[in-house]
């Protein structure tokens, strides 16, 4: 899971015959699949939101969540500084790092209204495509591009829910950046 699968996926690399995945734990479109063994803490708990329309299996070192709130929100949650936290106070081990998913449930997320986990889906949506298109871009660049967006990440997903400011912000400071890499692609590709 940690070099196959970005964010997101509706690809499965990995094939098992019938009598397996009988066996196998399941997974349909928009569960987030929770890593929950690794050699660092880091990686416990990486998530991949599933939205392919099939579903799927997968092993027991993984756990599965399902909601009716926005998925894409809570697998960006678990990226946040403030998951880390309570994450690290639940993995144990020290070679294998584990988290169970008796522990995971007990997680604490704050959740706003569906509108508002929708629209910082958007914006972060955003963002993850502002990074993965690094073509052309010096490493200071690409590393400032890191930069922010973990910071609105931050923003985004811990901001008081009656002050509706910080998206409206982050969506302008958004747009603002995809029209310069636009503006920087297009003078370079006049320079060719």
């Amino acid at each position: 899971m940690y070099t196959k699968y970005n964010f997101e996926t509706d690809k499965v690399f990995s094939f098992v015959n019938d009598d397996v995945f009988a066996k196998l734990k399941k997974a349909k479109c928009n569960d987030i699949l929770i890593s929950t063994t690794s050699e660092n803490i880091e990686d416990v708990g990486k998530s991949v939101v599933w939205l392919g329309n099939e579903e799927i299996g997968f092993s027991g070192d993984m756990y599965s969540y399902r909601t009716t709130a926005n998925s894409k929100y809570i697998a960006y949650y678990f990226q946040t500084t403030e998951f880390q936290k309570q994450k690290e106070k639940k993995v144990t081990g020290t070679k294998l790092i584990r988290i169970h998913g008796d522990d995971m449930a007990k997680f604490s997320i704050s959740l706003p209204p569906i509108e508002i986990q929708n629209k910082v889906v958007e914006i972060l949506d955003k963002f993850q495509s502002l990074l993965s298109d690094t073509k052309g871009l010096l490493p200071q660049e690409i590393e400032q591009r890191q930069k922010q967006y973990e910071y609105y990440r931050e923003k985004l997903l811990t901001f008081d829910t009656e002050s509706k400011t910080i998206p409206r912000q982050t969506d302008r400071q958004t747009d603002r950046q995809t029209d310069r890499q636009t503006d920087r692609q297009t003078d370079r590709q006049t320079e060719q």
